[in-house]
């Protein structure tokens, strides 16, 4: 896999990442009255969980873009 592969790799999982987290959290304080006890847990737990594939997601974005030349912003 090239760098520009992994680049774009890592920012769908940012992009995943993010929205895994929304959803998460809406499902966690929005859209609890409809919903069971464990996946108010599951949803609590995801918003610890998301924030850690986000951020792994961004080390590889630094990764390919030290691999490719380029500045991080």
């Amino acid at each position: 896999m090239d760098a520009h592969q992994r680049l774009e790799l890592a920012h769908t999982l940012m992009l995943l990442a993010f929205l895994g987290f929304l959803v998460a959290t809406l499902n966690a304080y929005v859209w609890d009255f409809n919903q069971s006890l464990g996946v108010q847990i599951l949803s609590h737990v995801l918003m610890l969980v998301f924030p850690a594939a986000f951020k792994l997601s961004y080390v590889l974005r630094l990764h390919s873009l030290k691999s490719m030349g380029l500045e991080a912003h």
